[in-house]
C-alpha cells in the first residue's frame, strides 16, 4: 500500500528523497525494461507501437469500425498548415509506456488558424463531442473567432485543441516550451520533456503521477547519454 508522507504529499511524486528517478519509478511498481526498449525506437516508431497497442485494444473489446488513427490525425493538421503543440500525446513519443487513446493540442485559437484546423478535419466529419446532440463543427464556426477550446470526435480518433495547457500557460507559451519532431513525413512541434513533466505535475491525477515517473527516468537516462 502506498503511504502519505507527514506533509501530505504521496511520497512518489517528491524529488527531494535521495532517490534517483529510476527508483523512485521501480519502487511505485513501474516495469523499466519497457521504457529501455522504447528509447531504442525513434519517435516515429514510438507513434506507430502506440497505434498497434490502440488496435489491439479494439479488437479485443471487439468494436464495431475501423481503429482510430491517431497518427493521421496529427499529421492532417500538420499538412495544413494548423499552428499546434502536441501536449499529452507527447508522453508516447518521448517513449513512456502509457497507451495514448486520444490527441490533446495546444492550438492557437484564431479564427485563421482555426479554419486551417477545421480545412484538416473536414472529411473525418468532426463534430462536437461534449455537447447534446454532437453537433458538427463548421467553418462558420471557425471563422467566428469566439472558440476557446475544442473538445471533437472525429473519424480518426477524439481530438482536443486547446487554448492552454495546465502548467505551461498559454498557445504561445506552449509554442516556445516546444520542438519539432517528424512524423509521417510532416513536422509537427511537441511538448519538450521538461515541459511535458511540468504539465503533468500541475494535472496531479494518479494516471499523470505515472507518467510523471516514467518521463523522469527517460529524462534521467537522456542526461546520462
Amino acid at each position: 500500500m502506498k503511504t502519505t508522507s507527514t506533509d501530505g504529499i504521496d511520497p512518489f511524486w517528491r524529488t527531494d528523497d535521495g532517490r534517483t528517478a529510476a527508483e523512485r519509478a521501480a519502487d511505485y511498481g513501474i516495469d523499466l525494461s519497457l521504457i529501455t526498449e522504447n528509447l531504442r525506437l525513434t519517435p516515429e516508431q514510438r507513434m506507430d507501437q502506440n497505434q498497434t497497442a490502440l488496435d489491439l485494444v479494439k479488437a479485443l473489446q471487439g468494436a464495431r469500425g475501423s481503429a482510430d488513427d491517431l497518427n493521421n490525425l496529427v499529421v492532417h493538421l500538420g499538412k495544413n498548415d494548423c499552428r499546434f503543440v502536441v501536449g499529452e500525446f507527447g508522453v508516447a513519443l518521448w517513449g513512456s509506456s502509457l497507451l495514448t487513446r486520444d490527441v490533446d493540442v495546444a492550438c492557437d485559437m484564431s479564427a485563421e488558424n482555426l479554419c486551417r484546423a477545421w480545412q484538416a478535419l473536414e472529411e473525418f466529419h468532426p463534430v462536437h463531442r461534449m455537447t447534446p446532440g454532437r453537433l458538427p463543427f463548421t467553418r462558420e464556426q471557425a471563422e467566428s473567432g469566439a472558440l476557446k477550446n475544442l473538445y471533437l470526435s472525429t473519424g480518426l480518433g477524439q481530438l482536443d485543441l486547446l487554448g492552454e495547457i495546465k502548467g505551461i500557460g498559454s498557445f504561445e507559451e506552449c509554442w516556445k516550451a516546444s520542438e519539432p519532431i517528424r512524423i509521417g513525413g510532416t513536422e509537427i512541434r511537441a511538448l519538450t520533456l521538461d515541459a511535458i513533466i511540468l504539465s503533468k505535475r500541475a494535472m496531479g491525477r494518479p494516471k499523470d503521477l505515472h507518467a510523471v515517473l516514467e518521463l523522469e527516468v527517460i529524462r534521467e537516462r537522456r542526461g546520462r547519454g
